[in-house]
C-alpha cells in the first residue's frame, strides 16, 4: 500500500508538470533549467546520500556489461524492423536502445531499491551510458567520415560532462579505499537529494509532448512493442541469473522498463532525421514505462 502511494505521488507530480506547461506557468524553455538542477545538482547528491558507505561488490561489473550489451541487441531488433528503409532503420536504431536512468529511472526507483539495488542501476547506467551518449550514433553514422580518435574523444568527453557519470567514479572511489563521507556532510548533502524526486517528476511532466502525428503511430507501435518484449524477457532472464539478492536483481530488471533516453532526440537531430518523431516516440516510451514501472513496483515492494 505505501509503495502505492508513493507511486500515485509521483504520477501526480509528472502530471503537474505538463498540466503547469500546459497552462503557461512553466514554459517550455524552463525544463532545460529544471533539467539541469536535476541532472547536475539533486540527482548527484541523491546517489552520493544512497551510496554512501555501501560496499563494493565485483560481481556489479555484470550490471555494466549488461546495460552495454542489451543496447547492441536493441540496436539489432532495430535494424531487422526497418531494414527495408534505410532512413527509418537509421532511425529506429537511434531511437530504440537505452534507457533514461539518471533523470527517470533513478528518482522514480530511489525510494524502493535497497543500497545494493541502486548500486546495480548505477552500474547499468554506466553500461548505458557508453552507447545513448555517442556509442550509438558513433556506429549507426559512422559512415559520416569522422575519424575513430575523434568519435571516441566525443564519447568520453559527453561521459565526462555527465553529473551522474563524474558521481559515479568519485562514489567508487570512496568504495574501493573503503571510505565513506561523514554525517556533516551528508546531511547537507540530503537537502539536494530530498528536491530530486519531486523536480525529476515535474521535469519529466514538462517534457510529456501530446502532439502526436498520427501517420507514426504505426511506426512507433512496431518499434516501442519490440522494445518492450525484448526488455521484459531480458528482466526475467537477468533476475534468475544474475548472482545478487532478490531486491538487487528486482531492481536491475526494474530499470529495464524505463524509457527511452532523451539523448535519441539530440542524436536524431545531429543525423539530419525528424527529431520531432524521436520527441513524440520518446512520449510514449515515458507513457508505458510509468504504467509498467509503476504495477512493478506495487506488486514487488
Amino acid at each position: 500500500m505505501e509503495a502505492l502511494q508513493v507511486v500515485s505521488g509521483y504520477i501526480l507530480f509528472i502530471i503537474l508538470g505538463q498540466f503547469l506547461k500546459l497552462i503557461g506557468r512553466l514554459p517550455r524553455e524552463s525544463a532545460g533549467a529544471v533539467s539541469t538542477l536535476v541532472l547536475y545538482v539533486t540527482l548527484p547528491c541523491a546517489i552520493v546520500k544512497v551510496l554512501n558507505g555501501t560496499p563494493f561488490d565485483p560481481n556489479m561489473v555484470l550490471c555494466l556489461a549488461a546495460g552495454f550489451l542489451i543496447s547492441w541487441v536493441l540496436i539489432g531488433a532495430a535494424w531487422l524492423i526497418c531494414r527495408r528503409d534505410p532512413r527509418r532503420a537509421k532511425f529506429a536504431m537511434l531511437n530504440l536502445p537505452g534507457w533514461n536512468i539518471g533523470t527517470f529511472a533513478m528518482p522514480y526507483t530511489a525510494s524502493f531499491v535497497t543500497p545494493e539495488g541502486f548500486l546495480a542501476i548505477c552500474f547499468f547506467d554506466m553500461g548505458n551510458a557508453l552507447m545513448c551518449t555517442g556509442g550509438t550514433y558513433a556506429f549507426v553514422c559512422s559512415e559520416s567520415g569522422a575519424p575513430l580518435r575523434e568519435k571516441l574523444i566525443s564519447i568520453v568527453r559527453r561521459l565526462l560532462s555527465s553529473g551522474p557519470i563524474c558521481t559515479y567514479l568519485i562514489v567508487f572511489v570512496l568504495m574501493l579505499t573503503h571510505s565513506q563521507l561523514p554525517p556533516a556532510i551528508i546531511r547537507i548533502i540530503d537537502i539536494g537529494a530530498s528536491a530530486n524526486g519531486f523536480l525529476a517528476m515535474i521535469m519529466i511532466g514538462m517534457s510529456v509532448n501530446l502532439a502526436i502525428n498520427p501517420e507514426h503511430l504505426r511506426l512507433f507501435g512496431k518499434l516501442l512493442f519490440w522494445r518492450y518484449v525484448i526488455n521484459l524477457a531480458t528482466a526475467v532472464l537477468l533476475y534468475y541469473l544474475l548472482p545478487f539478492e532478490e531486491p538487487t536483481r528486482m531492481a536491475v530488471a526494474l530499470v529495464l522498463l524505463a524509457p527511452i533516453p532523451a539523448m535519441g532526440i539530440v542524436f536524431t537531430m545531429k543525423a539530419k532525421l525528424d527529431w520531432e518523431a524521436s520527441a513524440n516516440i520518446n512520449t510514449l516510451s515515458i507513457i508505458i514505462s510509468v504504467v509498467l514501472m509503476s504495477t512493478l513496483i506495487t506488486l514487488a515492494f
